[in-house]
């Protein structure tokens, strides 16, 4: 393990949570308040948390486990989205391309109406090269 940490509150997907805003005949899309509102409280407990002291990378794999408070269908792919941002943004990660994220191997979605968050651990993947064709031993 590199990097452990929990972020209380309902996981918010960003690509639902965007509408698009014209201004001087172009448009724009912007992050709603709920997207907002959940992304400062992410960053907010990610200072509280011991992060590496320079930003991570090397290949690694990215296991979240989100607890959702209803038991709604949810895409995993699109919560990925808005906590990679977040980790980059705080320096956890340098980049959250597949040079550095190179998977999510034992990722879930959970129901827990009661205590909705995420669980972030990230692991090092030791014999990893880009763009490889073989498989990579954790």
């Amino acid at each position: 393990k590199v990097f452990e940490c929990v972020i209380p509150g309902q996981p918010v997907v960003k690509k639902n949570n965007q509408k698009v805003v014209f201004k001087h005949g172009r448009s724009f899309k912007i992050d709603t308040v709920a997207y907002r509102t959940w992304h400062a409280l992410a960053v907010k407990e990610l200072t509280l948390w011991s992060r590496p002291s320079t930003p991570i990378s090397y290949p690694v794999i990215l296991q979240i486990e989100f607890f959702m408070r209803s038991r709604r269908r949810i895409d995993i792919s699109n919560l990925y989205e808005g906590i990679q941002d977040v980790l980059v943004e705080m320096g956890v990660l340098m980049d959250d391309s597949c040079i550095v994220v190179v998977g999510h191997d034992g990722s879930r979605v959970y129901y827990d109406p009661e205590n909705p968050r995420m669980r972030i651990t990230i692991y090092e993947v030791k014999t990893w090269q880009p763009w490889s064709s073989t498989p990579a031993s954790v």
